[in-house]
């Protein structure tokens, strides 16, 4: 407890902050939040949080007060605030009932939706959008993950399904998970990229096996040629109809 915070005990603390005030904005927390109980005994508080390792609704269940006020309680006596996952869930080993989870989707639908009827502003989109969001990890999107979201990839990838009517070209399967493979590489031809000629449809399997053999770059025309007929006349051979 009297150890100097560390950086990151540092940012939960303003974390902790950042969420009192959110959840009450007009600054109704601490003295001034009718919930808080400063009667509350901060030792066992500490003790039970630190000592027995019991999470902050468990505690607050016991103590007859809120969760963020054991939070609060936490945050002024400098102890560092154990994540929620795994073991230090309230809900680890336990299960919903089917009526509850039915009561949870329930109230998430329709009017009784917080959000129900409303949309984001422009301006509040763009702060949940980038640099801005709080998910951001320094800009990792490849320029492939970008254009296989754009709309104009995903029309590229149905026409060809509908082309070949759904079925892998090699092995004429219709079930299981299909995928479009670009003969000419994605990368190496960015021309072609949405040239339907360009594209095949492929089941999984046979997706993986001719990255397997050819590698997953540079790829050509020609190669799947010769992986159809080779591959695609012992596929027929042995598991076709």
């Amino acid at each position: 407890m009297g150890e100097t915070k560390t950086n990151d005990e540092e940012q939960k603390s303003i974390n902790i902050k950042k969420g009192l005030k959110k959840r009450f904005p007009d600054g109704r927390f601490g003295k001034n939040n009718p919930n808080f109980k400063y009667d509350i005994d901060i030792k066992k508080c500490i003790f039970l949080y630190d000592i027995c390792h019991k999470n902050s609704t468990e505690i607050a269940k016991e103590l007859k007060c809120t969760k963020y006020c054991i939070l609060k309680v936490l945050h002024d006596n400098n102890i560092k605030v154990r994540n929620s996952k795994g073991k230090n869930n309230g809900m680890y080993g336990k299960h919903h009932t089917l009526e509850h989870k039915k009561h949870i989707s329930n109230i998430n639908k329709g009017p009784l939706n917080a959000f129900y009827g409303k949309k984001h502003t422009k301006e509040t989109l763009e702060k949940l959008r980038g640099k801005n969001s709080h998910q951001w990890k320094g800009g990792i999107s490849t320029e492939n993950n970008i254009i296989r979201k754009r709309p104009e990839y995903l029309e590229w990838r149905t026409n060809v399904y509908k082309r070949d009517n759904y079925t892998c070209v090699v092995s004429g399967k219709k079930s299981g998970k299909l995928v479009v493979h670009h003969l000419d590489s994605f990368a190496k031809f960015p021309e072609r990229r949405f040239d339907i000629e360009n594209g095949v449809t492929l089941s999984k399997e046979m997706h993986n096996k001719f990255h397997k053999q050819y590698g997953t770059h540079n790829n050509t025309k020609i190669q799947f040629i010769d992986f159809k007929e080779r591959l695609g006349d012992l596929w027929w051979k042995n598991c076709g109809n």
